[in-house]
C-alpha cells in the first residue's frame, strides 16, 4: 500500500502549474459535454424530426470539426494557442446559449455546425499549450494528466446531464454547456500566463532540431497519420456498435450500457496516470503504441467467437480500456515531437483531423457492416485492421 500511494504521488510529481491549470481548465469544459450525448433524442422526441433528418444534422457536428480543427491549427501558428483557447471556450459558451432558439432543420444545422468548428478550433491549440508548458521528459504525462481531466468531467457530465433532461426540460442541456465553456473561459485567463512560449532556449533548440516545417510535407508524420486513423476507426466501435451489441446480443439494458462504458473512464482514472510514469522514459513510443493497437484487436476479436457469456464483453472492455491507455499518450506524444513552436498547431491540427474523419466513417462502416454480413464478420474485419495497424506501427518501430 505504502509503494501504490508513493507510485501514485510521484505520478503527479514533477508537472508544472500551467498543465495543472490547463487540466482544470479541460475538467471545467468537459463536465458540460452533453449537449451532442443527447442530441438525437432531443431532435427526434422534443423536436419531432425524423430518424435521417437527426442523422443529417448530427453529420454537421462531423464537418465543423474537421474544418474547426484545420483553422484551429492554422491560427495558433499565427496569433498563438493562448488566444485561439480563451476565443474558443468563450464564443463556444455563447453559441450554446444561442442553439436553445434554434428550432428550424437548417437553423439546427448552421448552429451545430458552428459550435463544432469553435469548439474543436481549442484542440489544436491546447495540445499545442500542453507542448509548451512542460519539459519533453514529462510531455506524455501531461497528455495524460489532461486525458484525466477528460475522463472525469466526461463521467460526470452525462450523469448531471441525464437529471436535467429528464427533471426540468432539454434546454438546460445547452444552458449548462454554454456555463461551463465560459467558465472555464473565464478561469483560462486569470489562470494562464498571458506570453504563447514558456520554455527555454535549450529546449527550443531541442525540439527544432531536424524539424520538418510543411506536415504534408513529412513522409513519416503523413504514414503515421494514415494508421492513427485506421486505428481510431477500430477503437471508435467502443461507442457506435459496441454499445448496441450489448442490448441485442447481451440483453443488457440502457443503464448496464451506460454504467459499463463509464467503467472505461473510471479505470482510465486509476490506472494512466501512474502506469504511464512508469513507462514513459523506459521504451519506445512507437512500440507501445503498436502493443496498444494489437490488444485493441484482441477486444475486437474475442466477440468475434464468443458467446453470450457475460466473460466475453468483460475481456474486451479490459482489453480495449488497455489499449486506449497506451495508444492515445503517446501518439499525441510522438506527433509532438514531429513539430516545433513555429508549426506546432498545423501538426496538431492534422492529428485532430485524423481523428475527426474517423469519427465520421467509424459509425456507419460498423453498423452497415454488421447489417449486410453480420455481427461476426464485422468483428473479424475490425480486429484485422486493428493487427494491420499494429503491424504498422511496429514497422515505424523497427526503423526508427
Amino acid at each position: 500500500m505504502n509503494y501504490l500511494i508513493q507510485l501514485y504521488k510521484d505520478s503527479f510529481s514533477g508537472l508544472s502549474k500551467e498543465i495543472w491549470a490547463l487540466s482544470v481548465v479541460t475538467l471545467i469544459n468537459r463536465s458540460g459535454t452533453i449537449v451532442i450525448l443527447f442530441l438525437s433524442i432531443y431532435l427526434i422526441k422534443e423536436l419531432n424530426f425524423s430518424m435521417s433528418q437527426a442523422g443529417i444534422i448530427m453529420s454537421f457536428y462531423g464537418v465543423g470539426s474537421l474544418l474547426g480543427t484545420y483553422l484551429g491549427g492554422k491560427l495558433t501558428d499565427s496569433i498563438g494557442f493562448y488566444k485561439v483557447q480563451l476565443w474558443s471556450l468563450l464564443l463556444t459558451g455563447i453559441m450554446f446559449f444561442l442553439l436553445i432558439y434554434f428550432k428550424s432543420f437548417w437553423g439546427l444545422s448552421f448552429g451545430i455546425f458552428m459550435i463544432s468548428l469553435i469548439g474543436d478550433m481549442f484542440r489544436p491549440a491546447n495540445l499545442a499549450a500542453v507542448a509548451n508548458y512542460c519539459i519533453p521528459e514529462n510531455r506524455t504525462r501531461s497528455i495524460s494528466l489532461i486525458r484525466l481531466a477528460i475522463n472525469i468531467g466526461f463521467t460526470a457530465g452525462p450523469a448531471i446531464g441525464g437529471v436535467l433532461a429528464y427533471k426540468v426540460g432539454y434546454e438546460w442541456l445547452f444552458i449548462l454547456d454554454g456555463t461551463t465553456c465560459i467558465l472555464a473561459g473565464i478561469f483560462f485567463f486569470f489562470m494562464l500566463p498571458k506570453e504563447s512560449i514558456s520554455k527555454s532556449e535549450d529546449q527550443i533548440h531541442l525540439n527544432e532540431k531536424g524539424i520538418i516545417e510543411n506536415p504534408l510535407k513529412n513522409k513519416r508524420f503523413i504514414f503515421f497519420l494514415i494508421i492513427v486513423f485506421f486505428n481510431a476507426i477500430t477503437f471508435l466501435q467502443l461507442f457506435t456498435t459496441i454499445p448496441y451489441y450489448l442490448e441485442s446480443h447481451f440483453k443488457f439494458t440502457e443503464s448496464e450500457i451506460g454504467l459499463f462504458l463509464a467503467m472505461n473512464g473510471l479505470l482510465i482514472v486509476i490506472i494512466e496516470m501512474p502506469l504511464i510514469f512508469k513507462i514513459e522514459n523506459r521504451y519506445n513510443k512507437m512500440g507501445l503504441i503498436s502493443l496498444g493497437s494489437f490488444l485493441v484487436a484482441l477486444s475486437l476479436f474475442v466477440y468475434a467467437f464468443g458467446s453470450a457469456w457475460i466473460l466475453v464483453p468483460i475481456a474486451s472492455f479490459l482489453f480495449i480500456t488497455m489499449g486506449e491507455i497506451i495508444i492515445f499518450p503517446f501518439t499525441n506524444s510522438w506527433a509532438m515531437d514531429q513539430s516545433s513552436i513555429k508549426n506546432r498547431g498545423r501538426y496538431m491540427a492534422y492529428y485532430g483531423m485524423a481523428f475527426s474523419t474517423a469519427h465520421i466513417i467509424a459509425p456507419t462502416l460498423g453498423m452497415r457492416l454488421a447489417e449486410a454480413h453480420g455481427f461476426n464478420m464485422m468483428w473479424l474485419f475490425m480486429s484485422l485492421i486493428a493487427v494491420f495497424t499494429s503491424l504498422a506501427f511496429y514497422i515505424m518501430y523497427r526503423r526508427l
